[in-house]
């Protein structure tokens, strides 16, 4: 999968996927360098960052604005609950990411909300 950026003016510009790095080597990785897996639910964040769900992967990712990837939850083996690291989670195909009025990301998993504090 692939992820194309539709600028104002100009043709579309790939900004995501179609690369040969796969699994743990694809975290702190060039976007454009990795190949991605059910992508949904694209996101802006208030600080101009692309996040998305990698949803056959189980992962919420996000593109900085210098083009790095970077998972901010999934992939882990402990059930969702308050408190724990995003990232130590195992998440069950994450869906619907939008951005609260203080920046927060929300997302849903298994029918039930959750928030990622923006720190």
């Amino acid at each position: 999968s692939r992820i194309f950026e539709l600028p104002a003016q100009g043709p579309p510009r790939m900004i995501a996927g179609g690369g040969p790095l796969t699994g743990a080597s694809t975290n702190g990785a060039p976007a454009l360098q990795v190949n991605l897996s059910g992508i949904s639910s694209p996101a802006y964040s208030p600080q101009g960052e692309l996040f998305f769900a990698e949803r056959f992967n189980g992962l919420i990712r996000r593109i900085s604005r210098d083009g790095i990837l970077t998972t901010v939850a999934g992939g882990g083996e402990e059930t969702p609950a308050s408190g724990l690291n995003p990232t130590s989670v195992n998440l069950s195909s994450p869906q619907f990411l939008a951005f609260d009025p203080s920046g927060n990301l929300v997302f849903a998993v298994s029918n039930r909300l959750w928030r990622i504090a923006n720190n």
